[in-house]
This record gives C-alpha cells, sequence and structure tokens, in this order.
C-alpha cells in the first residue's frame, strides 16, 4: 500500500459504502505476480493519480529530493528543548541551509537548529555552533523526569542518553 503522511491509503469509494479502495504504489501496476493474486478474486484494479506534496514527505524523504545525488541524506539528530543539533559531514555543508530549513519545517516543535562546526578540542566537550534554521538564540528549557533544565546549547554540552548521569547527580542532592 502507499504510505504517505496525511494520504490516507485505505477509503470508502463514494456511492459505494461496502466497498474500499486502496492506494498502492505504482510499481505494482504492471506487476505479473500482483496481477496474477488479483486474478479470480473479487477484486478491481484501476490507476490514477494522488497529489503527493511537501508536506506529505517526512524529513529524510524531502532532502532525497531536494539534495544532489551522492549527498547522504543526515541519519538524525539530538533534540535539545526546541533545538535541534546535528553534526554535518563536509560535503553536506554547502547545503547546510537547505537541510536546516527543512527539519525545521518537518519538526513544528522546533525553534532552531544548529550544527557544530570545527573539532572539540577541550575536555569538557565545548564546540562551536552555527544556526542553519530558525531563530539564532540557543537557550532553551530541556524537561527529563519532571526537572527543568535551562541549557544554552553554545556553552555546554548536552546529551539525552546522559539522563542517568543527571538522575545520579540529582538524587545526591536530595
Amino acid at each position: 500500500m502507499l504510505q504517505m503522511p496525511k494520504i490516507p491509503a485505505c477509503r470508502v469509494i463514494e456511492g459505494n459504502p461496502t466497498h474500499k479502495l486502496l492506494l498502492m504504489r505504482s510499481e505494482l501496476n504492471g506487476n505479473t505476480t500482483f496481477k496474477k493474486y488479483l486474478s479470480g478474486k473479487d477484486i478491481e484494479s484501476s490507476s490514477s493519480e494522488v497529489s503527493i506534496t511537501y508536506d506529505n514527505y517526512n524529513y529524510q524523504d524531502a532532502l532525497r529530493h531536494i539534495l544532489p545525488e551522492g549527498i547522504e541524506i543526515p541519519g538524525g539528530y539530538e533534540t535539545i528543548g526546541d533545538v535541534a543539533h546535528l553534526n554535518l559531514h563536509v560535503n553536506q555543508l554547502p547545503f547546510k541551509l537547505q537541510i536546516g530549513q527543512v527539519i525545521l519545517d518537518k519538526n513544528p516543535s522546533l525553534r532552531t537548529v544548529v550544527t557544530k562546526i570545527g573539532h572539540i578540542d577541550s575536555t569538557y566537550r565545548f564546540y562551536e555552533l552555527e544556526c542553519i534554521a530558525g531563530e539564532p538564540n540557543y537557550e532553551t528549557i530541556v524537561i527529563e523526569d519532571k526537572v527543568k533544565f535551562k541549557v544554552d546549547v553554545s556553552k555546554m554540552y548536552w546529551c539525552s542518553k546522559l539522563s542517568c548521569e543527571r538522575n545520579r547527580i540529582i538524587d545526591t542532592f536530595l
């Protein structure tokens, strides 16, 4: 079946509520195995076009259509409050503004998208950041286990995977 956000793959056929319309991927058109499956069943097959827009793609699929062939799609990013942090590779940097904007577009809860520039060269894991989309404001609020942290991602290292360590430190004060 066709699986796209905001496009229902199964619909009631207008005027015939006992029948359903299933949207299938176009690759099945002409597929002999699929045609063989349909034969002898009370199933009709027809072709139609479905309008797919930018809104129907997640960030990775949108970037596959936007970025030139051979440029790797960023696999993920860290969300710190309403800031997304990603580490772009050298070949992705010429497209950083497009990448940042797509991530911002596809995540309404985000306000800022940043990428690390340079290397981590200190014991405390400080690095420079560049705002590639949204507001160039690096302060955010992170809520973790009912505790609110005010974080400036440009001045401190934050990794959501270290939540157990933060809980251990908080427990020493209680």
